[in-house]
């Protein structure tokens, strides 16, 4: 009956023991697993220097470089992206500090205005704010 015992003890142990290796094993393996690094972040995009006039709507283009290339990108990057392309696109085409030259809307009909490829453009009246209720 005493070894009966002493076996039992010993499995019920040996067990446990195996239990909590697997168990550290499992937690080794799931804290070295990581997201990689993305250095192909808006690659056609020069990392230097920043696009013009980035810095002043969106923020500071080296950190958000810094972010979006390393393993803790997010969502804005994405915007980031699509922002600088643009920027820079605009700078290309000679139109980044140009102003709007479309007409702003009024209670008035506006137009004919020409388009590109020789079309007119009509501006329609803007319809009247809603009441506030009382």
């Amino acid at each position: 009956m005493q070894i009966v015992k002493v076996l039992a003890i010993v499995i019920v142990v040996g067990g446990g023991g195996m239990l909590m290796a697997a168990r550290a094993n499992a937690h080794a393996a799931q804290s070295t697993t990581h997201v990689r690094p993305n250095p192909k972040w808006c690659s056609d995009v020069p990392a230097s220097p920043a696009p013009p006039n980035f810095n002043r709507y969106y923020g500071n283009w080296a950190v958000a470089r810094k972010r979006c290339t390393s393993a803790h990108a997010d969502f804005d990057c994405i915007d980031s992206c699509i922002a600088a392309r643009d920027l820079w696109n605009r700078k290309r085409l000679g139109i980044l500090n140009k102003p709007d030259t479309f007409p702003s809307s009024t209670d008035k009909l506006q137009g004919p205005f020409p388009l590109p490829g020789g079309g007119n453009g009509y501006i329609l009246p803007a319809p009247p704010a809603p009441g506030v209720p009382k």
